[in-house]
C-alpha cells in the first residue's frame, strides 16, 4: 500500500481558488487511473489532496519502489491544467505486508508516516521510504 499527498497543494489551492484545485485533483486522479494497470494498483482519494494506492500484487520492495517511481514521475509531468501552468508533485509512503497480516491499521499508519517522511525530505530518491511489515 502507498499513501500519497500532493506537495504544495494548499498554496496552489489558495492562489488559484478551490475550483481550480478541484480540477488539479481530477487531473491527478486521471494520472493515477492511467497508471493503475501499469503498476497494478487500485487508487482512490482519501480526502483533501491525499490518495491511497493499494498495491495488491506487489511482492516486495523492488516492485513497490518501481510503482512509486512511476506514479511520482507521472504526477510530476502534469504541467498545465485548464491552460494554467502548474508544478505538482506527490509524496508517497509505501509499506509492504503479508496478505495474512492480522492488524490492517498498522501498515496504513506506517505508510502514512513514510509519506510524511517523503514529503519533508530534501532528497530526490524515494526508495528509502519503503518498509516491510511482518506479523
Amino acid at each position: 500500500m502507498a499513501l500519497g499527498d500532493l506537495n504544495g497543494f494548499k498554496v496552489l489551492n489558495d492562489t488559484h481558488g478551490h475550483r481550480f484545485g478541484d480540477r488539479v485533483l481530477l487531473e491527478v486522479a486521471a494520472v493515477l487511473r492511467h497508471w493503475a494497470p501499469e503498476v497494478n494498483m487500485i487508487p482512490f482519494r482519501l480526502h483533501g489532496d491525499e490518495f491511497a494506492l493499494p498495491l495488491p500484487d506487489v511482492a516486495g520492495h523492488p516492485e513497490a519502489d518501481r510503482a512509486v517511481r512511476c506514479v511520482q514521475t507521472a504526477v510530476s509531468r502534469l504541467t498545465e491544467v485548464d491552460g494554467q501552468p502548474i508544478e505538482v508533485s506527490m509524496a508517497l509512503g509505501v509499506v509492504t505486508a503479508p496478505t495474512t497480516i492480522t492488524n490492517p491499521p498498522t501498515p496504513r499508519a506506517i505508510a502514512d508516516d513514510r509519506m510524511y517522511g517523503d514529503k519533508h525530505a530534501t532528497r530526490t530518491h524515494h526508495t528509502k521510504n519503503t518498509v516491510s511489515v511482518s506479523q
